[in-house]
C-alpha cells in the first residue's frame, strides 16, 4: 500500500499577503505542517496562524485564526472576527476522514455584540465579488453538504432595529439542510424567552416552539411595531407555530399553529376605553344620541375602563388568518370576551367584543343606558318613549351559555348588578373610526320579552307637540291636560243641552 514517509510544509517567517479578489485586503500568516502515513488516509501534525486579516470591501477584520492539526483532527479557533462592527469568536472541530458531507463535530460561537442590521450588509457587499450561478436545467435545489453534530452559541447582546436581546445561549446542530437551535434562552423586553427553533435552509421553513415569562408588552410593541400606548402589561406566552417563505406575505400565508398567552396588570389603550367603544356607527348616526353623546364621552373619560388585572387568550393561525379563540380580560369595572378573525394579509378584522360592565359605569351612559332592556322595565325617569319603542335596534339576544362565557367582575356584588353589551369590529384596522360597526346591549330571551311587554304598555307619544323627544312624564302630563280639556268640553256641552231644554 502506498505510504508517505514525510512531507514537510513550513512558513518559518511571517508573510504578508493579499486575497486576489479584494485589492485592499491584507493578512499575515505563518505555520508548519507534517504529513505522513498511508496515502489513502494520511496523518497530519502542525499548525497555521493567520493574523491581522483586513478586507474593507466587505467590512471584515480578524485579529487571529489558528488551525491546529493532530492526526486526523483539525481544530479552528477564530478570535475577534469583526463583521461590520459585530464581533464573533469561533471554535470548530472537524477531521480529514472521508464523509459524504463536510462534517463539524463541534462548533461553538461566542459574541459580545451582534448588530444584525449592520451584519446583513456583509453578505450584500460580498455578493458583488461572487460569480452568479451558472444556468442549469435542474430546478431542484441541491442539498447543503454540511453537518454540525454538536455546538453552542453564547451571545451577550444582539440588536436589530429597536429590539435588543441579551445573554442569548443555546445548543446548535445541523443535518439534512435543517439548522437546529435547541435549549434557546434569551432575555428581551425585561422577560425571559426559552424554546427550540428549527430552520430548513433550503425551503426557508421554520418551526418555532417557545415560551416566555415576564415580558413588558408596552416595550415589545414599541420596538416591534412602533405602536405606542396600545397595550401594556406583564406577559407570559407559549408558541407552537410553523411558517415558510422569503417574503412577509409568504410567511403570513403559510403561518400555522397556536399562540397561548396570559397578561397581568395591564392597560388596553384606546381600544379598551368605553368612551371609544360607544362611538359605533349605529350610535353616532342615531338621532337619539347626537346631542347627548359628547357629554357622555366627557363623563366616561374620567373613569379608567381599560385597566385589566388579567388577560388570557389563544390565537390560532391558519392560511393567513388569526382566529381569536378567544381573548378574555378581567378588570375592576369591565370584563371582555373577544372572538373572531384577523386577516394578516389584508390587515382587516371581523370580531365581536362582548363585555360585562359595572352598573355604576353603565348608568353613566345616559340615553344609551336607557335602551338597556334591564333599565327599560324599571321605567327610568325621563325615558324617551319613541327611543324605548326602538330598543330592539340596540339590543341583541344571547344564550345563557354565551352569557356565562363573559368573565365575572372581581366582586360578587358588582357582578350581580352588572350589565352586558357587545360591539362589532369589522373592516380595515388602519381606519379605526370606521372599524366599530355597532354597539348593542346583550340580554337573555326572557329579559328581552319583559322589555317588549313593558314597551307595549307605553303611552302614545303623538299626543305631544314633539313626539320624537317625548318622555313618559311629558306624555302623561299631556294626557292629564287633555283629559281636563275633554272634561271641560264635556261640561260645556252638558250645560248647553240643558239650556236648550
Amino acid at each position: 500500500e502506498p505510504f508517505i514517509n514525510l512531507i514537510r510544509i513550513s512558513v518559518p517567517e511571517e508573510i504578508n499577503a493579499k486575497l486576489t479578489a479584494f485589492t485592499n485586503s491584507n493578512l499575515k500568516a505563518d505555520g508548519r505542517l507534517l504529513i505522513f502515513g498511508k496515502l489513502a488516509s494520511p496523518l497530519m501534525r502542525g499548525s497555521f496562524k493567520i493574523k491581522d486579516l483586513r478586507i474593507p470591501e466587505i467590512f471584515l477584520t480578524m485579529d487571529e485564526a489558528d488551525v491546529n492539526l493532530s492526526g486526523k483532527n483539525i481544530v479552528l479557533a477564530v478570535r475577534r472576527l469583526l463583521l461590520n462592527g459585530s464581533d464573533i469568536n469561533i471554535t470548530a472541530r472537524t477531521d480529514i476522514n472521508p464523509h459524504p458531507q463536510f462534517t463539524l463535530s463541534r462548533l461553538d460561537v461566542r459574541s459580545r455584540f451582534i448588530d444584525l442590521d449592520r451584519l446583513m450588509k456583509v453578505p450584500e457587499a460580498l455578493a458583488k465579488y461572487t460569480a452568479p450561478p451558472l444556468p442549469s436545467s435542474n430546478t431542484q435545489t441541491a442539498d447543503i453538504p454540511v453537518v454540525i453534530r454538536n455546538g453552542s452559541i453564547n451571545m451577550r447582546r444582539i440588536k436589530t432595529g429597536e429590539i435588543i436581546a441579551t445573554n442569548t445561549t443555546g445548543r446548535i446542530s445541523m443535518r439534512n439542510n435543517n439548522f437546529f437551535l435547541n435549549n434557546l434562552r434569551t432575555t428581551a423586553f425585561d422577560g425571559i424567552i426559552r424554546g427550540d427553533i428549527t430552520a430548513n435552509l433550503i425551503t426557508t421553513a421554520l418551526q418555532i416552539r417557545t415560551r416566555g415569562t415576564g415580558l413588558n408588552v408596552e416595550k415589545a410593541l414599541l420596538a416591534l411595531a412602533n405602536m405606542k400606548d396600545t397595550l401594556s402589561g406583564d406577559l407570559a406566552f407559549r408558541t407552537d407555530i410553523t411558517l415558510s417563505g422569503s417574503t412577509m406575505e409568504e410567511q403570513m400565508k403559510s403561518l400555522k399553529g397556536t399562540v397561548t398567552f396570559a397578561m397581568t396588570d395591564g392597560q388596553l389603550g384606546p381600544f379598551g376605553k368605553l368612551e371609544n367603544m360607544i362611538l359605533a356607527e349605529n350610535i353616532r348616526e342615531s338621532q337619539f344620541f347626537q346631542t347627548a353623546l359628547g357629554g357622555v364621552i366627557n363623563n366616561l373619560a374620567t373613569v379608567d375602563t381599560s385597566h385589566f388585572s388579567l388577560m388570557n387568550g389563544q390565537i390560532l393561525f391558519d392560511n393567513g388568518i388569526a382566529h381569536i379563540n378567544p381573548i378574555t380580560t378581567i378588570g375592576n369595572v369591565m370584563c371582555l370576551h373577544i372572538s373572531g378573525d384577523f386577516n394578516l394579509l389584508e390587515n382587516t378584522t371581523d370580531m365581536k367584543v362582548r363585555a360585562k360592565l359595572g352598573s355604576v359605569i353603565a348608568n353613566m351612559l345616559g340615553p344609551i343606558a336607557q335602551l338597556n332592556p334591564i333599565n327599560l322595565v324599571q321605567a327610568t325617569p325621563g325615558l324617551n318613549v319613541v327611543m324605548a319603542q326602538a330598543f330592539s335596534l340596540f339590543c341583541e339576544q344571547l344564550t345563557p351559555e354565551e352569557s356565562a362565557a363573559i368573565p365575572n367582575l372581581p366582586t360578587k356584588l358588582d357582578d350581580n348588578m352588572a350589565t352586558k353589551f357587545q360591539i362589532v369590529l369589522r373592516g380595515d384596522v388602519a381606519k379605526p373610526m370606521s372599524l366599530i360597526k355597532s354597539f348593542k346591549w346583550l340580554a337573555l330571551a326572557s329579559e328581552i320579552e319583559q322589555a317588549q311587554n313593558f314597551v307595549s304598555t307605553l303611552p302614545d307619544p303623538s299626543i305631544v307637540e314633539d313626539p320624537n323627544n317625548a318622555t313618559i312624564e311629558a306624555i302623561l302630563k299631556a294626557q292629564e291636560l287633555q283629559a281636563k280639556e275633554d272634561a271641560k268640553l264635556t261640561n260645556k256641552l252638558i250645560r248647553f243641552f240643558k239650556k236648550k231644554k
